[in-house]
């Protein structure tokens, strides 16, 4: 076995855990590579990868077609906060990226997450106009910035260009239309980064995403009917977050859906792309992704994730739903970032650089 490096600047109080999971790990490997079919998958990052990815599915499904409001409730609050970081991890801190552009985004997403914190106390059709505006800028400046480093000036990526800027000045032109379609495609947004950004090759990645299409049309034809009350929501009072227009008849499918969809989102950004961002074929100790964390986001920038994710889980405790809706509001730029650095990245022709 591969001895871990020591955990850099870290505080001491985090060694003793870390080493109790590492210790785990090495355990548990010991255990698969003592089994010849385990150890033909632990080896490989693409079937390592195929397997986590169905196995998060199957577990997303099920719940899903059981307990969704279990998923639309209890995952925002425990899996919110980190998957953002890990939105503006991957998608921009540990990408090779300009300082002006990466200072410049950054910007931005303060913004829009401070318009957003407003817009939790003064709900209105005028706040909700700047938030699309703040998006579709967003996909506009990085398509702009993408253009002026793309290389060279007469590659077909260009033509990306001409999607991304239709689809911002579309939401621009119908912003309450564009929030809608946002809340529920975003999940699907996570799904194309990884097989156009981070998947390698798509020898595998047809099983896990065939599964998901699997998953929709089961869950969208209603062949699952769930308790129409779980943990005190209904599914109506849960229809009037996702369903446009009050059309409550499609409740139980689009709530399912939505719910099963959200969860493969989290466990793309929490699961698959983490591993697809590995140098090299093995996997990483915990030890070297908190210190990799670290390095991304400083000790200070670690410590308000915490403090951010804690925050919820707290809030939770007193009021699930009120929690759950002041984080959806804080974290609605995350769709508008993944469709700018989506662009951003096919236009200027970084899809494989790390």
């Amino acid at each position: 076995m591969i001895r871990s490096p020591s955990l850099d600047n870290s505080p001491p109080l985090l060694s003793a855990p870390i080493a109790v999971l590492d210790a785990a790990r090495q355990g548990m490997l010991r255990v698969v590579v003592g089994i010849p079919v385990l150890r033909h998958i632990a080896i490989s990052r693409d079937r390592r990868v195929a397997l986590t990815a169905l196995a998060g599915v199957s577990m997303a499904l099920v719940m899903a077609s059981t307990v969704p409001l279990l998923l639309l409730l209890l995952g925002p609050v425990i899996l919110g906060v980190p998957h953002l970081a890990a939105d503006v991890r991957y998608l921009l801190l540990r990408r090779p990226a300009a300082t002006p552009i990466r200072r410049g985004a950054l910007g931005l997403i303060a913004v829009f997450i401070a318009t957003s914190v407003v817009g939790v106390v003064v709900v209105g059709p005028t706040l909700a106009s700047i938030e699309v505006g703040l998006g579709a800028g967003g996909i506009l400046l990085g398509v702009a910035a993408a253009l002026l480093l793309a290389r060279p000036l007469r590659s077909p990526r260009l033509l990306w260009a001409l999607p991304f800027a239709g689809l911002a000045c579309l939401s621009l032109a119908y912003p309450r239309l564009s929030r809608a379609v946002m809340l529920h495609g975003h999940n699907i947004v996570a799904l194309v980064l990884w097989g156009v950004l981070f998947r390698r090759s798509l020898r595998v990645a047809w099983a896990p995403l065939l599964f998901v299409a699997l998953g929709v049309v089961w869950l969208a034809f209603g062949v699952v009917q769930p308790a129409p009350e779980q943990f005190g929501v209904d599914f109506f009072t849960a229809a009037s977050w996702l369903v446009p227009h009050g059309a409550f008849e499609f409740a139980v499918p689009i709530v399912s859906v939505y719910a099963f969809l959200q969860a493969v989102h989290y466990g793309v950004w929490l699961g698959w792309i983490p591993q697809e961002d590995l140098k090299s074929e093995g996997t990483i100790s915990f030890r070297m992704s908190l210190r990799g964390w670290f390095k991304d986001f400083t000790p200070l920038g670690l410590a308000a994730i915490v403090v951010a994710s804690l925050a919820v889980i707290v809030g939770a405790g007193f009021d699930m739903v009120g929690a759950r809706r002041v984080y959806l509001s804080v974290a609605t730029f995350h769709g508008y970032f993944e469709l700018a650095m989506l662009g951003f990245l096919l236009i200027a022709g970084r899809r494989r650089e790390r």
